[in-house]
């Protein structure tokens, strides 16, 4: 190789010089924040380190009231021969871009100089070319606002992007692998999207893999490189971005309650931010949902008001809460609601009162409240009263003459002219007091159905006498079996 070991050497030292310089001014002087021992970033020019490219980062931070700084060698680019004043020298002489490839003529251009280059020329003329143009990283695809990030936040996912382009003369199958690398060290590789029947002069924009970032805090290189078969020019194969992955850019990157400090840098993190006056984190907090007060009516419905705690702003100093009120159904009504519970109303007219009799007058009292209710009066069978115009309540009035009372009514013990019976309706049967006599169908005229009742009434009297007979005998003839 023709590089010059005393120019590399020369450059080497005054690096070194000037880094010492550097971090002297920065190291124990007294600070309060991180800015007051200056700005972190990348010191010195580009060297060349075990024939690659580096170039040295500072990182400065205030601990202890006391600066310190933190000086990276960073990679930059990787040599594939060697590396001569901070330039990658990539062929000394042909041999150094030999192809293994019989149909292709292999030449090392600017041989030996910061300049140099192979190339690979198809014999007949023609040549495999593949270039990827452009690497770029996405937070949100197509979005402006993330586009092209070089800082990335730790355990965040990107679209890694590129572009390719076809320069050669043929249809290529190319395969393209992207890697993650700190130094010579591998954290990661992803495959992308391989380009099958690739044409000549074609040109694919955004071809891209989602990764996730889960690295240490640091400088990274992230290199893609496409591969196909005789390419005739390897330099523009691959292309390689430096990134650094940090903890933070900004506060939305942390949890609720911290803050980013130092943002976009190596040294960035996330500090709990001092509680002062937060009112509320969650809803919780601030109550529990629940059912208050008493049921309630509402268009006939049953309801009760229900009470929902909601904390604004959780856990910042201007949170506070609040709660709204909505009116809930608990049950729906029928008929009718009345102080918060449901109830049914008895009749609304007289028509609910029907109990399907041709000798009744059916009358709804007190139509459409709660304290409706129904009154079945008898008939004389002709639409007439049974009282005058009036109505005897519970009870019928008749005549041996089949004529209606027009007299108050009354309960006697015999049946005469104008007397009453009062009767319990149970279907087939009237029912006096305790006595079930038999139903007044059974008998061809009022007549007839008074006599039976003064027969069975005489009977019985009958039977109390003669038990009264026989027990006054029996206590006559124990006094007299005492003697």
């Amino acid at each position: 190789m023709k590089v010059s070991s005393i120019l590399v050497t020369m450059i080497m030292i005054v690096s070194i010089l000037f880094l010492i310089q550097v971090v002297a001014a920065v190291d124990g002087a007294a600070c309060n924040t991180d800015d007051d021992c200056g700005a972190s970033g990348y010191i010195g020019g580009e060297y060349c380190s075990v024939n690659d490219v580096y170039k040295d980062y500072k990182a400065v931070q205030c601990i202890d009231s006391v600066c310190h700084s933190n000086l990276q060698p960073t990679l930059i680019n990787s040599c594939q021969y060697a590396c001569t004043t901070g330039i990658c020298i990539l062929c000394d002489s042909n041999a150094d871009c030999s192809d293994n490839n019989a149909y292709t003529s292999d030449m090392c251009n600017n041989a030996g100089t910061i300049e140099s280059y192979c190339s690979h020329q198809a014999i007949d003329g023609r040549t495999h070319d593949i270039k990827i143009e452009d690497l770029r990283f996405w937070k949100v695809k197509f979005t402006e606002l993330a586009y092209n990030r070089t800082v990335l936040v730790k355990d965040h996912a990107y679209d890694v992007a590129i572009d390719v382009r076809n320069i050669g003369n043929f249809t290529e199958n190319v395969s393209l692998t992207g890697k993650i690398l700190q130094g010579t060290d591998e954290f990661g590789s992803r495959n992308f999207e391989s380009l099958i029947n690739f044409p000549a002069d074609e040109f694919r924009h955004d071809i891209s893999t989602n990764v996730n970032f889960s690295f240490p805090v640091g400088y990274y290189n992230v290199s893609v490189m496409a591969q196909v078969i005789n390419d005739s020019n390897l330099v523009n194969n691959v292309l390689t971005r430096q990134i650094t992955i940090v903890n933070c850019i900004g506060n939305s990157d942390c949890h609720l309650g911290y803050t980013c400090q130092n943002s976009g840098m190596v040294s960035s993190q996330c500090v709990q931010i001092t509680p002062v006056n937060i009112t509320c984190s969650t809803n919780a907090q601030c109550g529990t949902n629940g059912y208050v007060g008493a049921n309630s009516c509402m268009a006939n419905n049953v309801t009760r008001n229900y009470v929902t705690y909601t904390c604004g702003n959780p856990g910042m100093n201007n949170s506070y809460c609040s709660n709204s009120t909505t009116i809930q159904v608990m049950q729906q009504c029928s008929d009718m609601c009345a102080n918060g519970s449901c109830v049914n109303i008895a009749c609304h007219n007289d028509n609910d009162c029907d109990d399907n009799r041709s000798n009744t007058d059916d009358s709804c009292i007190n139509p459409g409240t709660v304290n409706s209710y129904c009154v079945n009066h008898g008939t004389n069978g002709n639409g007439g009263s049974s009282h005058g115009g009036g109505f005897c309540g519970d009870y019928i009035c008749t005549t041996s003459e089949k004529t209606w009372c027009t007299e108050d009514c009354g309960v006697p013990f015999e049946l005469t002219n104008r007397d009453v019976i009062r009767y319990v309706d149970t279907g087939d049967d009237y029912v006096n007091s305790s006595i079930i006599i038999d139903s007044p169908k059974e008998y061809g005229s009022t007549t007839e159905y008074a006599t039976s009742y003064k027969q069975g009434l005489v009977f019985w009297i009958m039977v109390l006498l003669i038990i009264l007979i026989v027990i006054f005998l029996i206590i006559i003839l124990t006094l007299f079996l005492r003697r």
